[in-house]
């Protein structure tokens, strides 16, 4: 549960609700989701003992990977992490209309993946909509509420003319209207500055009164803690953050900083810091078993942040356009090109820059850089989101750059088709016996994907040693050339 947030001036009231990140945000942002089950399970158990307000499992992007990159069962991975989580509140993150996938999903799909998730023991569920066009989630919300599940909803949150308090406040207002149980602040670009939290809080207040808020706030910019400060500082408590490891930079804080933060701003702490120290040092040793280095700590400059918060690149899709450019023997053309995108991006009405718009948009400025034309060439589906199949953008899209891309093609709309049961269909191109599973799968994957991961020996997933002095230990005994090994243990450390 959440405790309701409470108005400025009174944080020695509250007390620091983390929802914890370290299964699915933080591999997500840092390690590309490559994180596998069996590293995930040894954890779970002391995330449930750390007094967590919740902890998110899973999301689109880590079942797609989990499915293609690693052949694993993201069902089964969330059922055994679920298990092991005892009382702490499981959730996800849902991808608007696209789900888990990369269709836009009618209402019965909706409804079935919500249902089939909480029957799977899920009990919470985040929602976002990178275009903020509510209208999207709607459905969502209410199935949610009907099924008796905390629904966060998401207000996407970017920088730009059009995203104003008031913007975000009108999009809270109709979140209210549709049940959701709380409002989440969700800055995965991490763009939002400490000065700005205070009256955004406040307007999201007041359209939508009685409803908790919720921050998730990234670090690329090196503001995510001030941010953090500022919103304990007027009342908002629920917080996410992640083990160190996964920390930082493209991710939430880590959760030692979060829990430092909110006893410096006298706000009361009921976590369990050895189960979090635990996390900290157990993902320290993953980190280092996969080959990951911790994130670098991030301090902020402001000329970096003016240059970033034009395009808001994600840190993936930068690392893309490098390899691409260096490739094209063209990098010194990227400040061009990054250029081009901030300027792509309030051409198309200021989408989120989050997936799926992050990438609309960068793969137009790159071919407008290199065609040396705009918007001369322009793929299918930049298309699609200007004749509206993934719903209103923020703002306007310049009629000039509108007419280029859809020239006489009407503009849609995609409400209308949501009615329209798509769920029989997949149902019926599957055997007659397809278990709930089975359709799931059949909805986000490719059918090879599916049996590529079912070939995958359900034993080989090993519970990781607990102890990552043990695992060490191991790995030493094994060696010729060690004959003697003395592990001294200080009290208290």
């Amino acid at each position: 549960m959440i405790v309701p947030d409470q108005p400025t001036g009174t944080s020695e009231q509250l007390t620091l609700q983390v929802a914890d990140e370290t299964f699915r945000d933080g591999p997500q942002s840092l390690w590309a989701n490559r994180l596998r089950t069996r590293d995930m399970l040894p954890a779970a158990s002391h995330a449930a003992g750390a007094g967590f307000t919740r902890s998110n499992l899973l999301s689109g992007v880590g079942f797609e990977v989990a499915v293609s990159f690693l052949e694993e069962n993201p069902l089964t991975r969330f059922r055994l992490l679920r298990e092991l989580m005892g009382e702490t509140p499981s959730t996800i993150l849902v991808r608007s209309r696209n789900l888990f996938g990369w269709t836009r999903y009618s209402d019965d799909v909706v409804t079935f993946f919500l249902e089939h998730l909480a029957g799977l023991g899920l009990d919470e569920f985040e929602v976002f909509d990178a275009l903020n066009d509510t209208r999207n989630v709607e459905h969502h919300i209410r199935e949610g509420r009907r099924l008796g599940m905390h629904t966060s909803a998401c207000l996407t949150f970017s920088e730009s003319p059009v995203h104003t308090d008031e913007y975000f406040a009108t999009k809270a207002k109709e979140y209210a209207s549709y049940g959701a149980s709380g409002i989440l602040l969700y800055d995965a670009c991490g763009v939002l500055r400490p000065e700005r939290v205070a009256p955004l809080v406040t307007a999201i207040r007041n359209a939508a009164p009685g409803i908790p808020v919720e921050m998730n706030v990234h670090d690329q910019t090196g503001l995510a803690l001030a941010c953090y400060r500022e919103a304990l500082r007027n009342g908002v408590t629920a917080l996410s953050s992640a083990a160190r490891s996964v920390a930082g930079s493209n991710s939430v804080p880590a959760t030692a900083d979060l829990i430092a933060l909110a006893r410096e701003e006298g706000v009361r702490v009921d976590l369990d810091e050895d189960e979090v120290a635990w996390m900290d040092s157990y993902f320290r040793y993953v980190a280092y078993d996969y080959g990951k280095d911790l994130a670098p700590h991030v301090d902020h400059d402001e000329d970096t942040y003016r240059s970033y918060v034009g395009h808001q690149i994600p840190g993936g899709m930068m690392s893309h356009y490098v390899g691409q450019l260096e490739g094209l023997g063209l990098i010194d053309r990227l400040p061009e090109v990054l250029e081009e995108a901030a300027r792509v991006r309030v051409d198309l009405g200021c989408p989120g820059m989050v997936t799926p718009f992050s990438q609309l948009v960068g793969v137009q400025a790159m071919l407008n850089v290199l065609d040396g034309k705009r918007f001369h060439t322009v793929p299918a589906d930049l298309r699609t989101y200007a004749a509206g199949h993934y719903g209103e953008p923020p703002g306007p899209i310049h009629p000039d750059v509108l007419d280029k891309i859809l020239g006489d093609e009407p503009v849609v709309d995609p409400m209308a088709a949501y009615a329209d049961p798509m769920l029989p269909a997949i149902r019926a191109g599957l055997p007659a016996d397809a278990s709930d599973d089975d359709v799931f799968f059949a909805l986000f994957c490719q059918p090879a994907q599916v049996e590529a991961m079912q070939r995958r020996p359900a034993d080989e997933l090993p519970v990781r040693e607990l102890s990552p002095l043990g695992a060490l230990v191991g790995h030493l005994a094994g060696r010729d050339d060690i004959s003697r090994l003395d592990v001294r243990v200080d009290a208290g450390r």
